[in-house]
This record gives C-alpha cells, structure tokens and sequence, in this order.
C-alpha cells in the first residue's frame, strides 16, 4: 500500500523492519460490544473493520485506510476521524 503512494522501497522495508517489535493492543468486552452494535446497524460482513473502529477509537486520534466502500459507512457512526486514502 506504501507503493500506491509512491513511498521508496528503501523507506517502506525501513519501516517494516519496525513492525518487528510490535507493542501489541488488546481489546476489551466493551469494545467488542461496541462493535457488534456497529456491525448491526451496517451489516455484520463489516464486523473487523468495525472492531479496527472501535479499537483506534480508544487508543487513537485518526484511522487511515484504503477501504472506501466500508468506512464510507463505518465514517457516520463514529467521532474517530477517518481517512480514506
């Protein structure tokens, strides 16, 4: 995805080099929940990308992505400030 936006090569296995060490984030029940109630209102074949939501909503000021057609949908139910690329 790095190379849609014209990103060097050399720059892109720089930063994957970086997801070696990964700290990791849990999601809780409530969040689960949360994304469920979302998944209900716009279909449960979006229900990752609505965990994704519900997980940058407390750990995050903005999501970015490529998926256009879901969080098109996703975008109206939520405060998250998401970028669609």
């Amino acid at each position: 995805m790095l190379s849609k936006l014209e990103v060097a090569a050399l720059e892109i296995e720089e930063m994957v080099e970086d997801l070696l060490t990964p700290n990791t984030v849990n999601y809780s029940a409530v969040e689960y929940r949360r994304a469920v109630q979302m998944a209900e209102k716009i279909g449960f074949q979006h229900i990752n990308d609505c965990l994704h939501t519900e997980i940058a909503e407390t750990h995050c000021d903005e999501l970015y992505t490529f998926n256009k057609s879901d969080f098109k949908k996703i975008r109206r139910l939520t405060d998250l400030k998401i970028t669609i690329l």
